[in-house]
């Protein structure tokens, strides 16, 4: 299993984890999500996590977890890019 650590913008704490070419497993605050997409993962783990501040920055989220998902697949080696378009 591999793990990536860090912090959201907002100050909670964001834990990434894979097993093998397993789902993205996501946990932020008190949420978690699970996808075959990194990207979608985060933004759903963040908005499940009920005292983050999503609500009030929706679009900086979007730049953030697109940011950061590319980061963490080239961290941890996945081959997979992301499905997001860049504008």
């Amino acid at each position: 299993m591999t793990e990536w650590r860090s912090y959201t913008p907002d100050g909670h704490e964001l834990s990434v984890r894979r097993e093998g070419e397993g789902p993205w497993v996501v946990r932020c605050g008190d949420g978690e999500a699970e996808d075959e997409d990194l990207d979608a993962a985060l933004l759903e783990a963040i908005r499940a996590g009920r005292s983050t501040s999503l609500h009030r920055l929706e679009g900086d989220w979007a730049a953030w977890v697109r940011t950061h998902a590319d980061a963490i697949r080239a961290e941890l080696g996945s081959a997979r890019p992301s499905r997001r378009q860049r504008p």
